[in-house]
């Protein structure tokens, strides 16, 4: 599977975390989510974990697959007020799939 995931932070008032997840391969790639969340977040400072994206939330519970397509992206953004500084760590929350991406915020 050829799929390649970055995560950026940009701090201006609130923290916009967006995640990329790109078909770098010639096929499409269909990923199987076993509910609504598509990505998990989590910040660590110091090896102790800060803040979960998915605490306090609640996701549907549908099976669903989404198709990229080569050269697309699947794109998810998620907007907050108050994020701790630390390193943060998103990934895609789909079935069979290591794609991971750091970044920090300072």
């Amino acid at each position: 599977m050829a799929i390649d995931c970055t995560v950026e932070v940009r701090q201006d008032g609130k923290s916009t975390i967006r995640f990329v997840a790109r078909n770098t391969g010639t096929a499409p790639i269909d990923l199987e989510f076993p509910d609504g969340q598509t990505i998990e977040v989590v910040i660590e400072r110091g090896g102790d974990e800060q803040w979960r994206y998915s605490d306090g939330r609640v996701f549907t519970q549908a099976l669903r697959t989404e198709t990229i397509r080569p050269g697309e992206r699947l794109r998810e953004t998620i907007t907050e007020t108050d994020l701790p500084k630390g390193a943060v760590r998103a990934w895609l929350c789909a079935v069979d799939v290591e794609c991971t991406a750091t970044a920090h915020i300072r």
